[in-house]
């Protein structure tokens, strides 16, 4: 959405109310009386579905279906002795496209384990070899030391759900996938199964 510049004559009660409010959400003045203009007129801008899907996720991961952190079954004693606590935590970053909302899911993978670092690397070359097989969009994706990430782009009939199904079924292959409940053959057939539940967009 293009921005000019305008000049407003407002009450000092009134700044001190919009700076307020930016400070809480750790925007500029003008970012917050943009942002307010655009609720009050209900404009549904790409920068408002943002704040929107961040909400909703937020909600999603507050709730009782989240995914969780663990430590890996029969392996707990070893790794508390050597102090090779495993733990996985994502992050998501949303921000305007040229053609709609775009992003990143970022999953991160902490263990002094050398073995769980290479399985977790192989999990993840796995899976984009399967998205590139399955899904119609070509993906960004990106490995480092511990951390792996995956670009999306959302559809016009797509929303948070997409996101939170996507990470939940990553979440719940990757667990299974480390603790040897998944083979290489099974984690494809469980992500077809997630395609069929219609989530292929992301």
């Amino acid at each position: 959405m293009k921005k000019s510049k305008y000049e407003l004559l407002l009450s000092d009660e009134l700044i001190e109310r919009i700076d307020h409010i930016a400070k809480r959400r750790a925007t500029s003045r003008s970012a917050t009386v943009n942002r307010l203009l655009l609720e009050y007129l209900e404009i549904d801008d790409q920068e408002r579905q943002i704040d929107s899907l961040f909400s909703e996720i937020e909600s999603y991961f507050d709730g009782e279906d989240q995914p969780m952190p663990f430590h890996i079954p029969g392996y707990d004693s070893i790794y508390l002795k050597s102090r090779n606590v495993v733990g996985i935590h994502y992050e998501i970053l949303l921000r305007e496209g040229n053609s709609g909302i775009e992003g990143d899911i970022r999953a991160y993978f902490r263990t002094n384990s050398e073995m769980m670092n290479e399985r977790f690397a192989s999990f993840f070359s796995f899976i984009k070899l399967i998205e590139s097989r399955y899904l119609p969009l070509k993906m960004r994706y990106g490995m480092s030391d511990g951390a792996f990430t995956r670009s999306f782009r959302l559809l016009p009939d797509q929303n948070s759900k997409h996101i939170c199904a996507y990470i939940g079924m990553i979440d719940r292959l990757l667990k299974g996938y480390l603790t040897d409940v998944f083979s290489d053959r099974e984690l494809e057939i469980e992500f077809m199964q997630y395609l069929q539940e219609g989530y292929a967009g992301i």
